[in-house]
């Protein structure tokens, strides 16, 4: 990791404060009309995998509804969708045709979210076309620290906006070296290089 963006990631740590608690209640947020899939009867296929940072994910939950709206989150096979250590999402945004009309929604879902504290960057070689943010973020109890990045492109269609996200969470007081931020890194790679489209629920 170069020099200068190591020394920016700690410093928006120090904003963010340390993850020390054991106890974290689930962040919670306002947003109404989610489809949630839990079941299938059909047999199961095997799961798409995406790689990030050199990990293989596994999509362990996929969402969708009539407004067009797609999420698919991806992570570990090993870990849980409540309880994982790198996530790579990738969302489907429909009824935006630019991308900075997808981040004043992503800005604004950030509002409500619960958290003692919160930063937001724009990234060096963000463009009007292919925004891109690096976010900390601390849940409720403190338990950890959480990077973002966030990604908004126009998708092949030109009628919706793709919005990927690459996320790792650790614990600061345990894990007292660089590794975390080097991990990040290369998350940030990977969501800049990213072309993984959102796939409909119905069709897993």
């Amino acid at each position: 990791m170069p020099k200068r963006i190591l020394i920016r990631w700690v410093a928006l740590v120090a904003l963010s404060g340390c993850a020390s608690k054991e106890s974290r209640p689930e962040a919670k947020t306002k947003e109404p009309g989610r489809v949630r899939v839990v079941a299938t009867s059909k047999p199961m296929r095997p799961r798409p995998t995406v790689v990030v940072a050199g990990r293989t994910l596994h999509l362990a939950y996929a969402e969708g509804g009539k407004d067009g709206k797609i999420l698919n989150e991806y992570i570990d096979g090993r870990e849980t969708v409540s309880n994982w250590t790198m996530l790579f999402a990738v969302r489907h945004v429909p009824g935006v045709s630019k991308p900075d009309e997808a981040v004043a929604q992503w800005k604004a879902y950030l509002k409500d979210v619960e958290t003692p504290g919160l930063n937001l960057l724009e990234a060096d070689g963000s463009t009007e076309d292919d925004r891109q943010f690096t976010l900390a973020i601390r849940p409720v109890g403190d338990r950890y620290l959480e990077l973002n990045a966030a990604r908004f492109v126009r998708a092949p269609d030109g009628k919706a906006v793709i919005f990927y996200q690459g996320a790792i969470r650790f614990n600061p007081s345990r894990e007292l070296s660089v590794d975390p931020y080097l991990r990040f890194a290369d998350v940030q790679l990977s969501i800049a290089k990213s072309t993984v489209q959102a796939i409909p629920p119905e069709k897993l």
